[in-house]
């Protein structure tokens, strides 16, 4: 039988989480969620729903801040509750999966991009010695 986990909340009349220390946290998104399950555990202990946009989610875990972008929309999150900061919908900019980067993190597409432009940065120094 599955187990379904409902999130820790300070009490019932509190619709707010009880924070959690975010080391102590696992976050997956999708589908215009955002969820942090206890490491431990994999007990839910909070959910997010994206008010704009749809499917895929792209995180970036930012020390005391968790990205969501969703679809053209970009949301940052409190890691320990789960709760909304802000949002921009990035009006203009268009639709697709983002790459999300930051001087405390990356999102895996954001490591591929970067990769890729090291590796140019790399060649280009190489070919510049060699002609140099």
């Amino acid at each position: 039988m599955a187990q379904s986990f409902e999130p820790d909340y300070l009490n019932e009349g509190d619709r707010t989480p009880a924070a959690v220390d975010p080391a102590d946290l696992v976050f997956v998104g999708f589908n215009k969620r955002v969820c942090a399950l206890h490491r431990d555990t994999g007990e839910l202990v909070w959910s997010w729903k994206a008010p704009e946009g749809s499917g895929y989610v792209v995180l970036l875990y930012d020390s005391d801040r968790l990205i969501a972008s969703v679809q053209g929309y970009t949301y940052c999150l409190d890691p320990a509750t789960g709760a909304q900061m802000w949002g921009n919908p990035l009006k203009g900019m268009g639709l697709g999966v983002p790459c999300l980067a930051s001087i405390s993190g990356v999102s895996s597409t954001g490591v591929q991009a970067m990769a890729a432009m090291e590796a140019q940065q790399q060649q280009a120094a190489s070919h510049s010695a060699a002609h140099g």
